[in-house]
């Protein structure tokens, strides 16, 4: 479970010493959740930046992290971890609620985030007040596909939208299950991994874990304005992912399953979210990339509450290059797994001072185990593989506070849905893009075809 923050005291005053009973109450609730349910707990606390404040306290608004469990057999057999973010105006205000282990349902949005009008209707207690046992209550039901728990009138059609998404997650978890079993290296796909040493570069490892700013930028190599490398993955490392990677494409998958590309630009490559590599990936941004994030890019640095994580294979045969582009996600981690290949040049281009027309190129070449960091925005683009296959391991990361600016990856499909028909559109979701997409089962009747018409998915 990923850490968002320095643990919360029960006992510490607000920073002018301001009524702290709303921080008080949410120990106790997790205490009690912890001793009569046995559901996991963790609060922490995190600065105003983090991600999704939307609190105007000064001493900005705590985390909640929980673990659940879907029903046994169910289309959501699996733990889960529960992201709930509340403020110092909680149990009045509205908490917000984040899976942060990725699942197919048709009330969570694609980075995770579960409608507030959900809580809004089944998170209070009879006095008014939300409280963390009732907002437990709802998450199971979404778990357990229970209708009522829907905060709005749900049609036919969003019915089978519901079940589309369901059995989309069911094929899913069939699918890690039977690469779990037979996988090479069992250990890449724990529910709950331990991150081993030997898969990183060992100074950059101990300068991580020694949390010191200093040392951890002394690893790094400014290439322009914004983007930086640095040794991350030991060639070990990068050898075992390979030769497990190297299974996916020929194992058999359940009847009806369809891998997702792992980008629009990009079609050649296995999507790690899908396959069960995501709580490798989790483990990685908590205990590795965060903090690296938070030294190059300081207060730009925010937790990161969803990612997208894939690898590119390019070869001669198969890729001309990557024309250049921006990332759509807040923070783009790029690295490095092969040794032998020519080309696949990566070309960063920024702005001449004091001529925004005008770019400047930068080429920095890949290295095995070498990691490019970079903010989304950042134009650039890939030169083609000349000889040999390049893989790359991307991690895009979100931080889940730009709603204003891409609303739809914060919108879940039934609310999707209600917009399009209450707008008379046919979709207001975008097609294939990153996490944003849903992979959907390939052989769909007529009468269940309700997902394509009404997503946008084509």
């Amino acid at each position: 479970m990923r850490v968002l923050g320095r643990a919360w005291s029960e006992d510490e005053e607000g920073a002018d010493g301001r009524d702290m009973r709303g921080r008080r109450k949410v120990m106790q609730e997790a205490r009690e959740l912890m001793r009569d349910r046995g559901i996991q707990t963790r609060v922490w606390e995190c600065g105003p930046t983090h991600a999704g404040a939307q609190t105007s306290n000064e001493d900005g608004p705590g985390q909640v992290e929980m673990l659940l469990k879907g029903t046994p057999g169910g289309n959501y057999d699996e733990e889960y971890a529960v992201l709930v973010q509340v403020g110092q105006d909680y149990p009045r205000e509205t908490p917000r609620v984040r899976f942060l282990h990725h699942l197919h349902h048709a009330l969570v949005s694609d980075l995770g985030l579960v409608p507030a009008e959900v809580f809004e209707a089944f998170g209070r207690e009879r006095d008014g007040n939300y409280s963390l046992v009732k907002i437990v209550d709802a998450c199971q039901a979404i778990l357990e596909e229970r209708e009522d728990i829907v905060p709005f009138p749900c049609t036919r059609r969003m019915r089978m939208l519901a079940l589309n998404y369901a059995d989309t997650n069911r094929l899913r978890l069939q699918w890690i299950k039977h690469l779990r079993e037979n996988s090479r290296h069992p250990e890449l796909y724990q529910r709950f991994p331990q991150l081993q040493p030997s898969w990183f570069d060992p100074v950059t490892f101990s300068a991580v874990q020694s949390g010191q700013k200093e040392a951890i930028l002394r690893t790094m190599r400014q290439e322009c304005p914004g983007v930086y490398s640095f040794s991350l993955l030991s060639e070990r490392f990068c050898r075992l992912l390979c030769e497990d990677i190297n299974t996916i494409p020929g194992a058999r998958r359940p009847p009806g399953m369809m891998l997702r590309p792992p980008s629009t630009m990009q079609a050649e490559g296995i999507v790690l979210d899908d396959v069960g590599m995501e709580p490798l990936l989790m483990a990685m941004l908590e205990q590795i990339l965060q903090k690296v994030s938070g030294a190059l890019y300081g207060d730009q640095g925010k937790p990161i509450v969803a990612h997208h994580g894939f690898i590119l294979h390019n070869g001669p045969s198969n890729c001309t290059g990557i024309p250049s582009h921006k990332d759509e996600g807040d923070l783009t981690f790029n690295v490095c797994i092969t040794p032998r290949f020519k080309g696949g040049e990566m070309c960063f281009y920024t702005p001449q001072s004091g001529d925004s027309s005008t770019f400047e190129e930068k080429i920095v070449e890949p290295v095995i185990g070498r990691c490019i960091v970079y903010p989304g925005g950042v134009q650039h683009a890939t030169r083609q593989t000349r000889s040999g296959v390049r893989r790359s391991f991307v991690l895009w990361c979100f931080y889940g506070d730009h709603d204003a600016e891409a609303p739809l990856t914060e919108v879940c499909p039934l609310q999707a849905f209600r917009v399009s028909v209450e707008d008379g559109q046919r979709a207001i979701r975008e097609p294939l893009s990153a996490r944003h997409r849903r992979f959907e089962p390939d052989a769909m009747s007529d009468t269940n075809s309700c997902a394509d018409e009404t997503t946008g998915m084509d």
